[in-house]
């Protein structure tokens, strides 16, 4: 039973990881030719437009989807209720923040091309809200899956964004280009739910339970949004101090730096359903693992960091030519955050599995404050560049905040030893597995 567990969390990291290879290679690629389409200036409308989109469902989502996945892990009586009931709320919440939405950027004197972005964003952005029937796919152990149809909906995606630059379409199109993806990924996961007769039959929603699951929840959803504004602090700042043409650059990097980022994601998602399915609870999990975690993570990103400065840096110059100028470099110097922000994996899960939701949401702000102050100094002080020194400072405290709230601040030192030597012994290894 315990090798089957272990062969379901390996199988949805492979699947996961190549999806995201998918999404490096069109971000490097792909994405180079659409930015070089639309120069800096408007690949920074789009980015901040997108950005107050994605912040909309990041409020919307209230934080439901890894805790409902588990309760439905834990308590498969009450799931179709609860899917039901957190699917209307969730629906709800996001049609009435999004007229919020428009009133707040209309009230923040927001540019018009900006104000239009987000009103073609919020197709996109509605339809990735109300597919929540990932969630069934999750408490299955079925992110190989998920993993599976963002590979075909990516490939859609490449296809439309080659015919946009070809046939010089206009910035809207790139809207349209999100709602496709958000499109394909619905239609595909109802297409195979139904047919493996796991999608979710109507009942009555359960409004007690899921009200009580948002409770627990919203923390993550108010820190989530902490987190986006912190992460995206660079867009928003240097559209002010230094123009949308940094912006735009800014945007590139940023968004490089998320495709290999959500590896992070991947690893804790899986990590996070593997405990749960163990039956073990977190502080033994934990516990026993760490080591072989930190040392693993922390391995993987020491060959990315490696890999950036002597491979990506000199390709992304050559891609993304003279009007991004040092992106392969300012990619590379982000890159450092991994090795911080991936050896905190373990601190994450044991804050979620015991569903310490408020110390979560108080990491976020407390590193928001810091992002806040670091960034207008480091940009004031150095420009656009400020921008990507601040991204692995943030990450080392974001690390440190995470051991300290998880009660694992006392492991710290070891994690700094593991981390500047990592890879694991195959005994350690073999243990793990044997879950």
């Amino acid at each position: 039973m315990g090798l089957t567990r272990f062969n379901k969390f390996s199988l949805s990291v492979k699947y996961m990881l190549i999806q995201h290879m998918f999404n490096l290679i069109s971000g490097v690629f792909i994405g180079a030719m659409v930015a070089r389409h639309y120069g800096p200036e408007l690949f920074g409308v789009f980015s901040l437009s997108w950005f107050y989109v994605s912040a909309l469902g990041v409020v919307s989502s209230l934080g439901t989807n890894d805790l409902l996945a588990a309760q439905c892990i834990k308590k498969p009586s009450l799931k179709e209720g609860l899917f039901w009931a957190v699917l209307f709320i969730r629906s709800l919440t996001y049609l009435l923040f999004a007229v919020l939405g428009y009133v707040v950027l209309k009230s923040f004197d927001v540019s018009d091309m900006v104000l239009r972005g987000y009103g073609f964003g919020l197709l996109a952005g509605v339809l990735h809200n109300i597919n929540l029937f990932n969630v069934i796919a999750k408490s299955e152990q079925r992110n190989d899956k998920i993993a599976q149809i963002a590979i075909i909906s990516l490939l859609a995606s490449i296809a439309f964004r080659v015919y946009i630059v070809s046939s010089n379409k206009s910035l809207d199109f790139l809207y349209w280009n999100c709602a496709l993806v958000s499109v394909v990924d619905l239609v595909l996961m109802i297409v195979y739910l139904r047919r493996e007769n796991m999608l979710y039959s109507f009942s009555m929603p359960n409004w007690r339970g899921a009200f009580e699951l948002i409770r627990n929840s919203a923390p993550l959803a108010v820190g989530g949004i902490a987190t986006m504004i912190g992460a995206n602090l660079g867009l928003i700042l240097l559209s002010e101090m230094t123009g949308l043409e940094s912006t735009g650059r800014y945007a590139v990097v940023l968004k490089l730096y998320t495709f290999l980022a959500f590896i992070s994601y991947v690893i804790h998602s899986n990590l996070f359903y593997y405990m749960e399915s163990s039956g073990l609870n977190a502080e033994k999990f934990i516990g026993e693992h760490l080591r072989v975690i930190v040392k693993s993570v922390a391995a993987l990103s020491c060959l990315v960091i490696i890999g950036s400065f002597t491979i990506l840096s000199p390709l992304l110059e050559i891609l993304y030519g003279n009007q991004y100028s040092g992106v392969g470099l300012k990619f590379s110097i982000a890159s450092i955050s991994f090795v911080f922000g991936w050896s905190m994996i373990p601190a994450q899960i044991k804050l979620l599995s015991e569903k310490r939701t408020g110390r979560v949401m108080t990491i976020d702000f407390l590193v928001l404050a810091f992002n806040l102050c670091g960034a207008y100094i480091l940009i004031s002080l150095y420009g656009e560049w400020g921008a990507y020194f601040l991204m692995p400072i943030s990450a080392f405290m974001l690390m440190l905040a995470n051991y300290y709230y998880s009660g694992l601040g006392s492991q710290v030192k070891h994690v700094a030893l593991w981390i500047l030597y990592p890879i694991p012994s195959k005994k350690a290894l073999k243990d793990f597995t044997r879950h």
